[in-house]
């Protein structure tokens, strides 16, 4: 008749039975080893969705994990150990390390970024160092000299304190404005000439986008080491591998491979 349904497989069977028989041909052990989970409905002639899933129970392998926050995969493949802060500090001790703050009479690390976190980095720099804040300029267009320290304005203000520092017998910092915006990184190369820097370090937020990150690092000229802050603010702190600079700071300590470890494994516990 017109508009009856047409007949199934399970037609004339007890309500239920051709879905029991279904069932029974799935391997039990399949299913008995799967958390589970409610599937949405697709609706009508949907076609019918695979969901891949771990044993309940199971965490997904080292490597896997440490991917997901952000190391490198061709890094995170070697950490193959049982213990996981074993396998991440022996894997990071493969990364080259980043140079040490010149201390030589006359010489200048250079620290680019923004002014409240380059800022932050060059005290500890100071302070390792054992030098005093005149030992320290700012240079930025709208940067205020801290107390005791220098405001450089442009380049000659910068070539002359440069010239003052060399006359001495201890190294200086120079922190230099610098935000993501490329515009302004032709000026920042020129102060950076003007002092003649021995090593530069850029400051970088980790809860920033890499690729932004590493779209402002290629227009700053030649960064030797990376001085990075803000992790807990984000959920892939380990990205700033990918950029392919050594890391001389981490959240305002060194940047040790046991640093590096100690903060993966927080995150892993976390998870």
């Amino acid at each position: 008749r017109i508009g009856a349904p047409a007949a199934g497989p399970d037609a004339g069977q007890p309500q239920g039975t051709g879905q029991a028989q279904r069932s029974a041909s799935i391997p039990r052990a399949a299913v008995d080893g799967c958390a589970q989970l409610p599937v949405p409905s697709l609706g009508r002639g949907a076609a019918p969705v695979a969901v891949s899933m771990l044993p309940a129970g199971r965490q997904a392998p080292l490597p896997e994990r440490l991917i997901g926050l952000g190391v490198p995969s061709w890094l995170a493949t070697r950490a193959t150990a049982t213990d996981s802060y074993a396998a991440i500090a022996g894997t990071l001790t493969d990364l080259p390390a980043a140079p040490s703050a010149p201390a030589g009479p006359g010489e200048v690390l250079v620290i680019l970024g923004d002014v409240a976190g380059a800022v932050a980095v060059a005290r500890t720099v100071l302070t390792a160092l054992r030098l005093d804040t005149d030992a320290l300029a700012v240079a930025g267009p709208n940067t205020v000299a801290l107390p005791g320290s220098c405001r450089l304005t442009g380049q000659t203000d910068a070539g002359r304190w440069a010239a003052r520092l060399r006359m001495g017998d201890t190294p200086g910092v120079v922190v230099v404005e610098a935000d993501l915006d490329t515009r302004t990184s032709g000026w920042v190369r020129s102060i950076v000439a003007a002092v003649g820097a021995v090593a530069v370090w850029a400051v970088l937020d980790a809860t920033r986008k890499t690729a932004d990150c590493a779209r402002w690092l290629d227009t700053l000229g030649t960064v030797d080491a990376l001085a990075v802050h803000g992790t807990s603010g984000t959920a892939d702190p380990a990205s700033v591998l990918a950029l392919g600079l050594p890391v001389a700071m981490l959240d305002g300590h060194p940047a040790t491979p046991h640093a590096w470890a100690a903060l993966l494994c927080r995150r892993l516990a976390e998870s």
